[in-house]
């Protein structure tokens, strides 16, 4: 089982990034949908925390088969945004650091 949180926050990026990224009680039930049905056959899990200062996504995999890059993607299909507009911001945390 591998564990990467993947996240912003105030520190780490502006609020106009951060409200890119951002998820509303209905958008963070369909990211979990989407998420699992993409993920599927890796047996991944994820948890979303979205609050006003930052959004996190905390993921579990079997055996390290969800990348940070798989992350980024995800983010940028789902909010229908360039990786470019937001990577830099981010931060990532793999196993024991997670």
């Amino acid at each position: 089982m591998s564990i990467i949180v993947v996240g912003l926050n105030h520190k780490s990026a502006p609020i106009e990034v951060r409200e890119k990224l951002a998820f509303n009680p209905n958008s963070i039930n369909n990211a979990l949908s989407l998420f699992s049905q993409k993920y599927q056959d890796q047996n991944a899990e994820i948890v979303i925390l979205s609050t006003c200062n930052r959004v996190e996504l905390y993921i579990s995999s079997q055996d390290g088969a969800i990348k940070v890059e798989d992350v980024f993607s995800f983010l940028a299909d789902f909010h229908k945004i360039e990786p470019n507009t937001f990577s830099p911001y981010m931060y990532h945390y793999n196993d024991d650091r997670a």
